[in-house]
């Protein structure tokens, strides 16, 4: 395989483009500089003389994914079963470190599976994503965490292509959500997407949108439906015809989606009706005065308790600290897809121009919000 082809494969709900963030590549080599003495330190390293089974699963996905050479590995002692990549920097650049609990429960094609997951997160580099737990609003926090889900889903995809079996695939998953080995499961994969099923009946799992994980049987969903892609088939050498990656791609967003119950789309909904109040606002009082026809107009738009909101923080706080409140609610969807950061724009345009005031004040404001979510300048 080709890693040109490998990087194709990436989910498209995985790029950190479309929520207006840029990758800083200086800043991480710099914070990755003493990864590999801590690793030294702290773990084993997976070497053909004290782990020869495992030093040859890393070679097989290593190899299979194109790497001109296998990645280091490193195991750590921990009962549960714990897998990552960490960037150390120098020749080797990444190295994979795996729990004692992981490979107890795992068989050698399985911890191909999980191999090739976490090599897919360093082509993708997902280490460069930013911390949701760095995030200064709920808003941004939600939407890094929606960034981070896309990202598993890609890496999925890249640990099917290095285990090459949708069946390994799914008795990794499964048995990294149960912790238990072949003792105790039955590998029945339509009873375990019976669940996803029961979940959707119900409406989905509003929590689902503070995981950093995607849900299991979501994953299983998703990479099924990858399984049955052109590009999976081509790649994985089972064929020439099958779906086209980006109606998997879609149906997956759709997925994720309902899984959490629509939720993500509401909070995303609501933070930007607050953004294009606050926007409205700004606007009218940037004179200094919040008139009669102004407060008729944010009444028209947004309704009378929004409109009573607005009237009540002017008369306690003054049209100057509006700015304020304007700047906090554009920062919380600045992280936003892209799509809809462009629809809110559009939407706060419209809404401008019936608020009835000079172009001049609300042009300014479409300037500064332009700028603010990172959008190319659309006005005509």
């Amino acid at each position: 395989m080709l890693i040109a082809d490998l990087l194709g494969c990436r989910y498209a709900g995985d790029d950190p483009k479309t929520f207006g963030i840029d990758l800083d590549r200086e800043h991480a080599k710099d914070a990755h500089v003493s990864a590999r003495s801590r690793l030294l330190a702290d773990a084993i390293s997976i070497g053909p003389e004290l782990m020869p089974a495992l030093h040859a699963s890393i070679g097989a996905a290593s190899s299979r994914l194109g790497l001109q050479s296998a990645i280091p590995g490193y195991v750590y002692s921990d009962p549960s079963p714990q897998a990552a990549c960490v960037h150390i920097g120098g020749e080797d650049k990444s190295a994979l470190m795996l729990s004692s609990g992981l490979i107890q429960l795992m068989s050698d094609e399985e911890l191909t599976f999980v191999i090739g997951h976490e090599i897919g997160h360093m082509f993708f580099e997902h280490n460069l994503y930013p911390r949701p737990t760095d995030a200064t609003g709920d808003g941004t926090r939600l939407n890094w965490l929606a960034l981070q889900r896309a990202g598993e889903i890609s890496a999925d995809r890249i640990g099917l292509l290095a285990c090459g079996s949708i069946d390994v695939a799914y008795r990794t998953i499964l048995k990294t959500g149960t912790g238990l080995s072949e003792e105790y499961l039955r590998f029945d994969l339509a009873s375990f997407l019976d669940q996803l099923r029961g979940l959707k009946s119900i409406g989905g799992h509003a929590s689902g949108i503070v995981a950093s994980h995607p849900i299991l049987t979501v994953r299983m969903k998703a990479l099924l439906w990858f399984e049955m892609s052109e590009a999976a088939r081509r790649l994985n050498g089972t064929g020439t015809h099958g779906l086209a990656l980006e109606r998997v791609d879609k149906r997956v967003e759709s997925l994720l989606e309902e899984a959490t119950g629509q939720m993500l789309a509401r909070v995303r909904a609501e933070s930007f009706s607050r953004a294009a109040m606050w926007a409205v606002l700004f606007a009218a009082v940037s004179d200094g005065v919040f008139s009669k026809e102004e407060q008729a107009g944010i009444e028209r738009l947004y309704g009378r308790p929004a409109v009573q909101s607005a009237l009540s923080y002017v008369r306690e706080n003054g049209p100057g600290k509006v700015g304020i409140q304007f700047e906090d609610a554009i920062r919380e969807v600045r992280f936003h897809p892209e799509t809809g950061r462009r629809e809110f724009w559009q939407r706060l345009r419209n809404d401008l121009s019936t608020l009835g005031i000079e172009e001049s004040q609300f042009g300014r404001v479409l300037t500064i919000v332009e700028d603010r979510l990172g959008l190319a300048a659309q006005r005509h």
